[in-house]
């Protein structure tokens, strides 16, 4: 039968209720219990009313002051670059000119 997931409600699933990722959450419901992950979803996903005000307030600070910070440049490490190529262009070229003024 087809059904639609029970949890995410957009994945369509054949022979189960849960497409693979929400099967996933459900079985970590069943190891730690749903309280606990409840718990931790609210204390790490949520952000209470404090720390919204914090951030607000950080926010109209950044907008007022114009104090963003700035990104820290990294520096450019330095190769061990092959000239070779360099050597070798410039002894073609020395061999045509001394052809050419043959």
């Amino acid at each position: 039968m087809v059904f639609t997931c029970y949890l995410c409600e957009k994945e369509t699933v054949y022979l189960t209720r849960f497409c693979s990722p929400c099967n996933e959450l459900k079985r970590i419901l069943a190891i730690y219990g749903a309280e606990e992950c409840r718990d931790i979803l609210k204390r790490v996903c949520i952000r209470g009313q404090d720390q919204r005000d914090y951030k607000i307030s950080a926010e109209l600070k950044k907008e007022i002051t114009g104090d963003y910070p700035k990104k820290r440049l990294t520096p450019v490490k330095k190769r061990d670059t092959d000239e070779s190529y360099i050597k070798t262009r410039s002894k073609s070229e020395k061999n045509n000119k001394s052809k050419s003024s043959d």
